[in-house]
């Protein structure tokens, strides 16, 4: 349900941050205790959601302008 999805988007950007700050997807992985292809799975999910909201974002902007 929302509650489940919204503690795995969540999980996903402190996923994310971790890529960030460690550098590398593997130290990531390491860190959260993940396989590499875990973590790009979740990134891949992140990315989706991104794209999906940026498309929500520009159908807004044509409509108010």
């Amino acid at each position: 349900g929302a509650p489940t999805m919204a503690l795995n988007n969540l999980e996903d950007i402190r996923v994310f941050a971790l890529i960030v700050k460690l550098g590398s997807l593997s130290a990531a992985a390491k860190n959260a205790h993940l396989s590499r292809s875990a973590v790009s799975k979740r990134i891949a999910k992140l990315e989706e959601r991104v794209q999906a909201l940026e498309a929500r974002i520009e159908a807004l902007e044509k409509i108010w302008r």
